[in-house]
């Protein structure tokens, strides 16, 4: 199941990261449009001025925007009018001054010069295309003003303003659009009847003046925006010809409306029908929830650790379990760090089966350092699990012969354990994460330091709640887009406290999960003996007043202090009072020197620190990847490959 995690948690990465990338361009340069403010007079010989500002917000540098106008009626709503709109009087200015129209003839070189402060028109069979030319990365308001000719369509009864305010043809969406329509002087506000199309958000009032408002917060790109307006016909002297009635634009705009209500009134049902949905998978995530802390609660929670003494600390190891095990025991989870290898490795000179030699003299061409080595011993030990895996491990590294104390020694230098790992990847891998780490859950089991009962409890539900936990999160996230759609808030609500249910769920799971080995009574005992025992390794000035006076204590420190966090400078300025009969067999195993008072014992571990540095962080990542079913990671430098590329906006 954690393979099932970690592709979760791979798989939100990429999209994050591909997200983050495809906004990178967009971000570089992009625009808004808002507000948008348009003004329409009606004219009493059936012409329109219209005069339109739009605030177009800029991040990044622009030269050119532009506009296209539709001139021809849409013949498939049956509009009733054929004839083309025609205009006349455009101007195109900004907020300082007005921009010159360019001559016919500069119009060809005009996209590429991009002469500023200058538009220019193409008049098209269908369409009016308008382009100007500024310089800006910041603000800008545009004012277009234009004439309609013959905006008012004249049908047999009845007059009609019909006009799209904004058309679906924009790149981008626009919001706070505020719209103005005035009637000709003296229409009497009560003959007047209007009509909006587009969003079912957008708004129409006609106020005692006669002056029609329409107002939209938000248009989506590739939605419109429409006025439809009837007015009295004697009030206009000229203006198109049309063939509706009053009447069957009435009914035209009825049938439109029911349409509209027919639609909304499925999807409030639709909304209804999803928030009920939403509430039963709000009662399923919450009913998962539940039963993954039971799970939890059941096989995976562990006791309280006891407190093993009135200060909490222990000066001595509270037993010889291999260094593998307690980190396992103090984590409560299988995987181990490399710490574990290499305190194991050190308890393997403590049981005799290799010796710590130095070199003769510091090596190096510039920074010179004593080298060190591990030279095998004949002695026969019985060794844990754990050691004789760790052992069988090491004998696998070649030896290398080497002049040490005037004799010729086969023996493995550290930093080869150290490329050893490196150029067998996947057999270290696998030894270091699979291997080793099972061993030490077979001890600790076998030792019921951890439940094995919970432990296959859990493994029995593990499978179920993960999946029951992925789908319901999956479900939840499905249900958000779709009463998306509805607009229906009930169940939108609804839909989201299940997602933030169902998201709780899984991270509670996460985090449980990592933890799901149940120590039993004496494993909660034996964990709280390390953790008073690692107190007391990291309480140097305390320490320093006891010196060590047993080779056999001084090499437990060392061992499960590598282990626990210990630097191996912290551990050189342990102060070490080995009696004269243990020096040597210190001397020879550690590869220790007699103190300058001739009365101590001293290992030079400040000098090993940097050898132990990169043994211990030697192993578990790898970069690149050799033969079948090898992996890692990517590593620094390169860039002579071919290929490569990018893309942006302009």
């Amino acid at each position: 199941m954690k393979i099932i995690f970690y592709n979760v948690i791979n798989s939100l990465i990429v999209a994050l990261g591909l997200w983050l990338i495809c906004l990178s361009p967009i971000s570089a340069k992009s625009y808004t449009i808002s507000p948008v403010t348009i003004d329409i007079e009606l004219n009493s010989d059936g012409s329109a001025t219209v005069h339109e500002i739009r605030n177009f917000n800029f991040d990044g540098s622009y030269t050119f925007a532009y506009q296209k106008i539709n001139t021809s009626p849409n013949q498939s709503t049956n509009p009733g009018r054929t004839e083309a709109y025609q205009f006349a009087n455009f101007s195109l200015c900004d907020k300082t001054q007005c921009y010159r129209q360019l001559a016919e003839s500069e119009i060809a070189q005009a996209d590429d010069a991009r002469p500023p402060q200058t538009f220019y028109l193409l008049q098209n069979p269908n369409d009016i295309y308008l382009k100007w030319f500024y310089r800006s990365s910041t603000k800008e308001s545009f004012i277009l003003n234009y004439t309609i000719t013959n905006a008012v369509t004249l049908h047999p009864d009845t007059a009609e303003f019909y006009w799209q305010l904004v058309g679906d043809e924009w790149e981008i969406s626009q919001s706070k659009i505020k719209v103005i329509i005035k009637p000709p002087k003296g229409t009497d506000p009560n003959t007047l009847q209007a009509w909006a199309h587009g969003p079912t958000a957008g708004m129409i009032s006609i106020d005692d003046e006669g002056i029609i408002s329409y107002d939209l917060n938000y248009l989506p790109a590739g939605e419109f925006f429409e006025a439809r307006i009837i007015l009295p016909k004697e009030i206009f002297s000229a203006g198109a010809s049309g063939t509706n009635t009053k009447e069957k634009i009435i009914t035209q705009e009825n049938k439109w409306i029911q349409e509209t209500i027919d639609q909304l009134t499925s999807v409030r049902r639709l909304g209804q029908i999803l928030a009920w949905l939403g509430g039963g998978l709000l009662i399923f995530n919450l009913w998962q929830f539940r039963e993954n802390l039971k799970v939890f609660n059941q096989f995976g929670k562990d006791m309280k650790l006891p407190k093993v003494s009135i200060s909490d600390k222990l000066w001595e190891p509270p037993s010889d379990i291999d260094p593998a095990q307690v980190e396992q025991l103090l984590s409560g989870n299988q995987n181990l760090t490399p710490k574990s290898f290499t305190a194991t490795l050190l308890s393997l000179v403590q049981a005799k089966q290799f010796k710590f030699v130095r070199s003769d003299r510091k090596e190096g061409w510039f920074i010179k350092n004593y080298k060190y080595y591990l030279e095998p011993t004949d002695r026969v030990e019985v060794l844990s699990s754990i050691q004789q895996a760790v052992l069988d491990f090491l004998n696998q590294i070649p030896k290398q012969k080497v002049k040490l104390q005037g004799q010729d020694k086969q023996v493995i230098a550290l930093d080869k354990i150290v490329s050893y790992t490196k150029s067998h990847p996947t057999t270290s891998r696998l030894f270091l994460t699979e291997t080793l780490p099972k061993l030490a859950l077979a001890e600790n089991l076998g030792e019921n330091y951890f439940d094995q009962t919970a432990l296959d409890e859990y493994k029995k539900h593990e499978a179920k709640i993960w999946i029951k936990t992925i789908l319901g999160l999956i479900a939840s996230f499905g249900l958000i887009f779709l009463i998306a759609t509805t607009g229906y808030a009930p169940s939108i609500l609804i839909s989201f406290l299940s997602t933030m249910v169902a998201m709780a769920s899984l991270f509670g799971l996460i985090i449980t999960s990592s933890g799901k080995l149940k120590r039993t009574a004496q494993g909660a005992k034996e964990a709280a003996g390390w953790k008073a025992f690692e107190r007391h390794m990291k309480d140097y000035k305390k320490t320093a007043k006891y010196p060590i006076d047993s080779i056999i204590l001084w090499e437990k420190y060392l061992v499960y202090g590598t282990l626990l966090g210990v630097s191996a400078k912290a551990l050189s300025q342990l102060p070490i009072q080995i009696p004269p009969d243990q020096t040597q067999m210190a001397t020879a195993y550690w590869g220790g020197v007699l103190s300058s008072d001739g009365g101590g014992f001293n290992i030079d571990l400040g000098g090993m620190q940097s050898a132990f540095s990169s043994l211990t962080t030697a192993s578990t990542r790898t970069y690149g990847a050799s033969g079948a079913g090898s992996s890692g990671g990517a590593s620094g430098g390169g860039g002579g490959g071919g290929g490569g590329g990018g893309g942006g906006a302009g």
